[in-house]
């Protein structure tokens, strides 16, 4: 078994930072926290965004030919704005997507549910690719764009569009399984009617 692994200098700060976010994202913690809830202003009809998408992903490994693999996985992590709060902040994020690794191009595509802390969600598409990923190519600083297409409760009918890039924070290889850690920067615009 070959196990290859990548670290940057920010894995420990991002996960520290994913562990309690998740945690409040993913937990109800009394009547308080939902009488706090209960007394959140409404969002605005429209706005503009900046947030980090920190996510874990597991996934297999398919290898087609020499030069030419496919992935598909799931990823669970955390939305964090960059305001420190706002617009899906502390919001939880499931996805299931797909790896296309055909040379040096590189596409990463996947749907996700975003649900904030009151249960509503956002359902976006994750369209990204590089190709500048030579031999041995990764997702690592593949760019495009999240759609967001519609929601429930207060994010019903939201619509929008984010500049997105891609980089891993930690990847693991065992076999035909490959997991770690990474981050999605989104930029960008939304709507609701």
């Amino acid at each position: 078994m070959r196990i290859r692994t990548k670290v940057r200098f920010e894995a420990a700060r991002y996960l520290a930072t994913a562990a309690l976010a998740l945690l409040v994202a993913l937990f109800d913690f009394g009547p308080s926290t939902r009488q706090a809830h209960a007394a959140d202003p409404p969002i605005a009809q429209k706005g503009n965004f900046k947030a980090e998408i920190i996510i874990h992903f597991s996934g297999h490994l398919l290898v087609l030919e020499e030069g030419h693999s496919f992935w598909r996985g799931d990823g669970k992590g955390v939305v964090m704005n960059a305001a420190g709060s706002g617009f899906l902040h502390h919001a939880s994020i499931v996805m299931s997507g797909v790896v296309d690794i055909n040379g040096a191009a590189v596409s990463n595509d996947a749907y996700a549910v975003i649900a904030d802390q009151d249960g509503d969600k956002v359902f976006c598409r994750f369209s990204l690719s590089s190709k500048e990923g030579g031999a041995g190519a990764a997702i690592e600083g593949t760019s495009g764009q999240v759609e967001l297409q519609g929601g429930t409760g207060k994010y019903k009918g939201v619509k929008g569009r984010a500049k997105a890039t891609y980089r891993d924070i930690a990847v693991r290889e065992a076999g035909a399984i490959v997991e770690g850690e990474g981050v999605y920067a989104l930029d960008g615009q939304w709507a609701r009617p």
